[in-house]
């Protein structure tokens, strides 16, 4: 079974463009199944705004989230603990996977768009537009969350307001499934 699981993995990941044909995955303590609240052919979602570290990692337990993806292009933070190091570490710490996928981030030319707008609903249809026209990050990570419990993470509180709900909205299109955005 387990076999067949990582030839499926493999041919997958083939067509989804990854330069390699193996995918490593990191071995993560065992959770009860008490712990795991899966969403049925569905991911999370989480903005760190409002959460200190502990308060992250405590919501991403009690969801049985594996995998922590931070799609921010660049992983730094004004917040204590957020930056990519120190929150990675302390995330690997309590049980669950990091990932850092810059390519799902905003890019600067689009970043810079807002910072001399402030228009936010223009800026994130440039990102949805870049993110159309750039999809094998998505189908990555979709690849990724067909077998692993994932919760997508950036800054902003509401996911509205932010290029990590257009991330999840073309994950739904493209795989059918629900998000959970996490509070």
């Amino acid at each position: 079974m387990e076999v067949d699981i990582a030839m499926e993995i493999n041919q997958d990941a083939t067509r989804c463009g990854c330069q390699s044909d193996t995918i490593s995955v990191n071995p993560m303590p065992p959770r009860t199944t008490a712990q795991v609240k899966h969403p049925s052919k569905g991911f999370f979602t989480i903005g760190y705004q409002s959460h200190s570290v502990e308060s992250l990692i405590r919501s991403l337990n009690a969801h049985g989230v594996e995998i922590l993806m931070d799609v921010r292009q660049n992983p730094v933070s004004r917040k204590a603990g957020f930056s990519k190091h120190r929150l990675q570490n302390a995330v690997v710490e309590a049980g669950i996977e990091y990932q850092h996928s810059p390519d799902l981030g905003t890019p600067p030319r689009i970043r810079k768009m807002y910072q001399n707008s402030g228009d936010l609903p223009a800026v994130l249809v440039a990102y949805e537009k870049h993110i159309s026209a750039n999809p094998e990050p998505l189908k990555l990570l979709a690849h990724l969350a067909a077998t692993r419990i994932v919760c997508l993470l950036c800054l902003e509180k509401d996911h509205n307001m932010c290029h990590r709900g257009v991330i999840a909205r073309k994950l739904c299109e493209m795989t059918k499934w629900k998000p959970i955005h996490l509070a």
